[in-house]
């Protein structure tokens, strides 16, 4: 009786012409049907195979980006770009993204709150309030705040001193707000607080801004970071999704790749990354969102790539701005990350 069995140089011929899950198919079957007449079984089982393995292979169902629930997205459409200058003289050296922190008032800093994916935590480093214009003491922009987007306008008053906002942010959703800044006419930063509209758990928070620009560039790079991203400090505060262990694992140390590897300027080769583990791919993937500015919506990406100098969250739709080179490079990083994710399933 002939054993249809495959050898380790068969197997491996396999898995590098067809998708993880078919080869894995293929092999179960053999073994299931030793001694049947594969002469007229193999050509049907081939053909199904093929197709149930393509099919499969057109979306990416474990993707940490594309899943996520775009807000409002924009690209800063400034009327004027104020001075070189961040210290501001006129009403409209305002104009422009400021960039900065978004922390609860001391009687909040203890309140227990629940992250559904995208909700500002306690202390947020890195959140955007662009001016984009100011007319007759108008002032309209748009934030961002933990990967979602809000439209604001409001007032601005010129008090000899100083420069005074009062802006209301625009939405429906429960974390929409009244921000009330100032900033001196000697001086960089922007000072105020802000208050919600709706009934949340952390009701009234501090700001400081500084004025930063953004404009995207392939060629940065990542650094390494000496903080502890575990968010120890805060987790026990927080009820958190399931998949917020797996991500904070995967940024406390991440892999070489992250450093070595631009797949905004050099496409990616199978030599490349069949070796990174999922976790590797996810980060991988993240950097080059993160050169576009992308806001991440999930606590772990955002204090992760919010450690980079240069970046600046200013829009919460993934997919804006992507070169070519790029989208080639996220479909294959995608096909390995759901390759790998379906083998580990079969493994278990």
């Amino acid at each position: 009786m002939k054993k249809w069995l495959l050898s380790f140089n068969e197997t491996t011929v396999l898995y590098s012409v067809f998708p993880v899950t078919f080869v894995y198919y293929f092999r179960v079957i053999l073994h299931l049907t030793v001694g049947v007449n594969m002469l007229k079984v193999l050509p049907l089982i081939l053909v199904s195979l093929l197709i149930n393995g393509c099919s499969k292979l057109i979306r990416n169902d474990f993707a940490q980006i594309t899943t996520e629930v775009e807000s409002f997205s924009v690209i800063g459409n400034f009327e004027y770009t104020g001075s070189q200058s961040n210290i501001p003289i006129s009403p409209n050296d305002l104009i422009g993204y400021w960039v900065g922190t978004f922390n609860a008032k001391e009687e909040f800093a203890n309140t227990q709150i629940i992250d559904n994916g995208q909700t500002p935590w306690h202390s947020e480093s890195k959140i955007v309030f662009a001016i984009e214009s100011i007319k007759n003491n108008k002032v309209k922009g748009f934030t961002v705040i933990a990967g979602s987007t809000h439209k604001f306008s409001g007032t601005l008053s010129d008090d000899v001193d100083q420069f005074v906002i009062f802006a209301t942010q625009q939405g429906k959703d429960k974390n929409v707000g009244n921000f009330n800044l100032n900033i001196l006419k000697n001086d960089s930063k922007m000072h105020g607080t802000w208050t919600a509209n709706k009934q949340v758990e952390i009701k009234e928070r501090i700001c400081v801004f500084d004025k930063r620009s953004f404009s995207y560039n392939s060629s940065v790079t990542f650094k390494q970071s000496t903080k502890d991203l575990t968010d120890s400090l805060l987790s026990s505060f927080v009820e958190m999704p399931e998949d917020y262990s797996e991500l904070y694992s995967t940024i406390s140390s991440p892999s070489e790749i992250i450093y070595t590897l631009n797949p905004s300027v050099n496409k990616l080769t199978e030599d490349d990354i069949s070796g990174a583990s999922v976790e590797s791919l996810v980060l991988l993937r993240n950097t080059i969102f993160a050169r576009h500015g992308y806001a991440f919506k999930k606590r772990p990406m955002r204090i992760f790539f919010e450690e980079q100098d240069w970046y600046v969250p200013i829009s919460s739709n993934p997919k804006q701005g992507l070169t070519t080179l790029e989208k080639k490079n996220l479909k294959i990083i995608d096909r390995y990350e759901k390759n790998y994710r379906m083998y580990e399933s079969f493994a278990r």
